[in-house]
C-alpha cells in the first residue's frame, strides 16, 4: 500500500511527485501527438474501408490499436493479461464487460491483439480527431437522451454484433469514485442474449492507482519489481523496448475470465454472473461482498 503524501513529505515522496507530473506529461504529449498522427492514414484509407469492409472496417481496427498502445509504451508501462488463453478465437464476435476505475483502462484494450469496437458516450465521439478516428472506426455512440435515442443505440449495438464485430463495455456506465463496482446497466446483457454472443468478463487493476478518477493524466506508475515472477498461465502481450522501461514495471493487469455462455441465462443470471467473474479478481479492498454468480 502506498503512503499517502503530506505537506512534510520527505525528498523521496517528493522525487516521486515530481517523476509522476512528468510521466503524466509525457503521456497527455503522445496522446495528442500520435492521434494527429494517425487521423491522417484513417482518413485518406476511409472511402477505401468503407467500399470494401464497411461493416468490419479492420484496418481502422489495426491503427488504432497502435493509438492506444503507443502512449502506454511511451511511460514504460504495458498491461499484463492474466489468464489469456480465455480470450476468444479472433473470427468470434463477444461482449466484453469490464470494471471502470480509470481511463486508463481504455488503454489496456490496445494490447489484446483482437478486433473489437467500443461503445462510448457520444460526447467522446464528437471531440476533434479522437471522436472523428472512433466514428470512422465503427464504435457505437451511447446517447443517454430520450426512449428514440436509447433504441437507436442498442440497434448499434445489435448490428455490430451481427457484422462479426466484438463489442467492448463497461457496463457501470462511468468511471467507479471508490474503486468498487457501481450498479451494471442492462444494455450489454441485453445485446448478448438477442444476438447469442458468449459474454466475456474482464478485470482490470492497477490503473486506479496510476490514474484516479480525479486526475486528467497518469500521477506515478504503480509498481512492483521487475524480477517478480509470474504463472505460465499469465500472458504477456506485445513487447515494450527495455529502454522504455523504468525500474519498476506498471502494476496494471487485465484479468481474462471464462466466456458465459447466455442461452440458458436470463438477462439478469447475466449480468450477476459476470459481476460476480469480474468482483471476484479485484483487490480485497476493492470487492463487493453482495456479488454472487446466478445458480
Amino acid at each position: 500500500m502506498q503512503a499517502k503524501v503530506t505537506n512534510g513529505a520527505s525528498p523521496a515522496n517528493e522525487s516521486k511527485k515530481t517523476i509522476g507530473g512528468v510521466i503524466g506529461i509525457i503521456w497527455g504529449i503522445t496522446v495528442m501527438l500520435w492521434a494527429i498522427i494517425l487521423i491522417v492514414p484513417m482518413t485518406i484509407l476511409h472511402p477505401l474501408v468503407r467500399w470494401r469492409d464497411d461493416a468490419r472496417r479492420r484496418v481502422h481496427d489495426f491503427i488504432s490499436r497502435w493509438f492506444f498502445m503507443v502512449p502506454m509504451y511511451a511511460i514504460g508501462v504495458r498491461p499484463r493479461y492474466i489468464h489469456g488463453e480465455n480470450l476468444p478465437p479472433a473470427d468470434e464476435a463477444v461482449v466484453y464487460v469490464a470494471n471502470h476505475q480509470s481511463y486508463l483502462d481504455i488503454f489496456c484494450f490496445g494490447f489484446i491483439g483482437l478486433h473489437h469496437k467500443f461503445v462510448s458516450k457520444i460526447e467522446i465521439l464528437r471531440v476533434p480527431i479522437i471522436g472523428t478516428a472512433m466514428q470512422m472506426k465503427g464504435d457505437v455512440a451511447l446517447r443517454r437522451g430520450n426512449r428514440k435515442s436509447q433504441l437507436q443505440t442498442y440497434r448499434d449495438m445489435l448490428n455490430t454484433i451481427k457484422n462479426g464485430n466484438s463489442l467492448v463495455i463497461f457496463p457501470e456506465g462511468t468511471r467507479s469514485e471508490t474503486g468498487k463496482m457501481r450498479k451494471f446497466q442492462s444494455g450489454a446483457f441485453k445485446a448478448a442474449k438477442a444476438t447469442g454472443a458468449k459474454v466475456v468478463p474482464l478485470t482490470i487493476t492497477g490503473t486506479r492507482e496510476a490514474m484516479p478518477n480525479s486526475a486528467l493524466l497518469p500521477l506515478r506508475l504503480n509498481g512492483v519489481p521487475k524480477t517478480q515472477t509470474f504463472s505460465p498461465l499469465e500472458l504477456y502481450v506485445n513487447y515494450c523496448p527495455p529502454f522504455l522501461l523504468s525500474k519498476q514495471e506498471a502494476k496494471i493487469a487485465v484479468e481474462v475470465h471464462p466466456a458465459i455462455d447466455p442461452k440458458d441465462l436470463t438477462e439478469e443470471e447475466l449480468s450477476a454472473t459476470a459481476r460476480a467473474a469480474i468482483n471476484s479478481g479485484l483487490p480485497e479492498e476493492y470487492k463487493d461482498e453482495t456479488a454472487t454468480a446466478a445458480a
